[in-house]
């Protein structure tokens, strides 16, 4: 926990002209924050990300003024996430088995208990490279659990189960995404937190359309849309594509096929091959059903 760098997030703030308010909403409440900027709270780096994304500051420009070592937890948090969401985008295999064999380690070892969940997230990528379902049921029970017992989800909360969604039960997915769904309703900017809600959504959907499930999955993309209808480029690639994919198999497959093959082009274009292939795949597996 970080408690005396508040003066220092206080400095960034005002040199930017931003308000206390401006900057807590939808993150924390005012208080906490006029608390934190002067000594009197300690903040978590699951808290302290999006204030940071708020006042347009990275953690490590953060973390050079405030001083932080470099040996700090929160360095080595930050590093292994960004490690980790690099992998994913390329989904290989060695790094994913390394990083997870790494963090679990850790975490027999007495560490902290994101080292468990990195470890599960990489577990989780492996199975989707293999396109299988098959997950230790103790592993997913673990990450329900916890998400569970917090009361109010933060940036940690959301990367966590966007990136697990996958095996997840399904009563827990459609639980956890009307939670996730009723944020993004509040009509936030498009911040990091509306980033991960909207990616989570689009992994459930995924999910329903893996499994056949496609009125529910056409139910819960439209109302995605409706919700949240600023998305960033990636997001709007991956809702034609499953928009292309629910067409194709519930109304007409000649036009759905198109648009999700025009999807597949697009990320390929962009020189995205990892995703491209992770897409390209799935709609071969879809041509089969």
């Amino acid at each position: 926990m970080l408690k005396n760098y508040g003066s220092y997030f206080r400095e960034l703030r005002q040199e930017k002209g931003f308000t206390m308010a401006q900057i807590a909403e939808g993150v924390t409440s005012e208080s906490f924050l006029s608390k934190f900027e002067r000594g009197q709270s300690s903040i978590s780096i699951e808290l302290l990300l999006p204030l940071l994304e708020h006042i347009n500051v990275k953690f490590d420009e953060f973390a050079a003024l405030a001083g932080i070592p470099a040996n700090n937890y929160f360095y080595t948090f930050v590093d292994k996430i960004s490690e980790l969401a690099a992998t994913l985008t390329t989904l290989n295999v060695s790094i994913l088995e390394r990083i997870s064999e790494q963090e679990l380690a850790y975490w027999d070892a007495g560490g902290k208990l994101y080292h468990q969940h990195l470890a599960i997230i990489a577990q989780v990528a492996l199975v989707a490279k293999e396109n299988t379902n098959h997950f230790p049921s103790t592993l997913a029970q673990s990450v329900v659990d916890y998400l569970f017992d917090v009361q109010t989800w933060n940036q940690y909360e959301l990367t966590l189960f966007t990136n697990t969604v996958r095996v997840l039960p399904e009563k827990v997915q459609l639980a956890f995404g009307g939670e996730v769904l009723a944020h993004l309703a509040s009509g936030q900017r498009l911040n990091e937190h509306v980033k991960l809600g909207i990616e989570a959504m689009l992994n459930i959907i995924t999910n329903q359309v893996r499994a056949e499930k496609y009125a529910q999955a056409r139910k819960l993309l439209r109302g995605l849309q409706h919700i949240a209808p600023e998305m960033t480029w990636e997001h709007n690639i991956k809702t034609a594509f499953l928009n292309g994919i629910i067409q194709m198999k519930t109304s007409n497959y000649t036009v759905g096929f198109a648009s999700a093959e025009a999807a597949v082009a697009a990320i390929q274009v962009a020189k995205q091959t990892g995703i491209a292939s992770e897409y390209a795949r799935f709609l071969e597996i879809m041509k089969l059903k």
